[in-house]
């Protein structure tokens, strides 16, 4: 019975934000986009699907803040309107650019603070010189 009232309980709630609010344990962001360095081309595509939706956590220095332009509208999903893109741990071959859905808050924050945030992972790039992961922020 209890499994049912979950289940009614997830089905409720917005996406994105069901698996946090039921007690998911969020995986380190920095953890999985490590073991991208070291996989082929070939690869890369299994792997970014392996991890589509995976609910994470992470932080790292802000490198901008600002409204979804148009290199994200393609990641962002529909009603994610702002971005906030960190170097994971300052590594600046590791992005992240979280969505959100409010720029609440964001005045507040300068290049260079530390930024955490949880959400799902949207996709993965490998942009030759770095890889970005596009998170549906909280």
């Amino acid at each position: 019975m209890s499994w049912i009232l979950l289940s009614m309980a997830s089905a409720l709630l917005p996406a994105g934000i069901a698996t946090s609010m039921l007690g998911t344990t969020p995986t380190d962001l920095h953890a999985i986009m490590a073991e991208f360095s070291d996989i082929t081309e070939f690869q890369f595509d299994s792997r970014v699907d392996q991890y589509r939706g995976t609910y994470v956590s992470g932080h790292g220095e802000v490198d901008d803040v600002g409204s979804v332009d148009l290199l994200d509208a393609a990641n962002a999903p529909d009603g994610y309107s702002y971005k906030v893109v960190v170097y994971l741990r300052g590594d600046h071959q590791l992005k992240a650019v979280v969505f959100l859905r409010s720029s609440t808050g964001l005045g507040s924050i300068n290049i260079g603070d530390d930024y955490s945030f949880t959400g799902e992972i949207i996709d993965i790039t490998d942009w030759g010189f770095w890889f970005t992961a596009y998170i549906q922020g909280e």
